[in-house]
């Protein structure tokens, strides 16, 4: 099964067409992520890894790495 893994709740954006508002928590830390995508692909699950905006949080870019994910999902405002 697919799963699409959300890292940050954390966004640089305000669209008027998103279903979340913007928060200033990023809610789980990189250890915590790690683990469940870990747990996650014991359990023999593919992760997509995504989030609000992972740029926001350069540290969990590596989560990307684990899983083995080529691409970045990211509205691109920071690149």
């Amino acid at each position: 099964m697919k799963i699409v893994y959300m890292v940050t709740d954390l966004c640089n954006a305000n669209c008027p067409h998103c279903y979340k508002k913007v928060t200033g928590s990023p809610g789980k830390g990189l250890e915590q992520c790690e683990a469940e995508i870990l747990s996650l692909m014991q359990d023999r699950h593919e992760i997509i890894v995504a989030g609000r905006e992972v740029l926001c949080e350069l540290e969990k870019i590596k989560l990307y790495n684990l899983v083995g994910q080529d691409y970045l999902l990211t509205n691109g405002i920071l690149l």
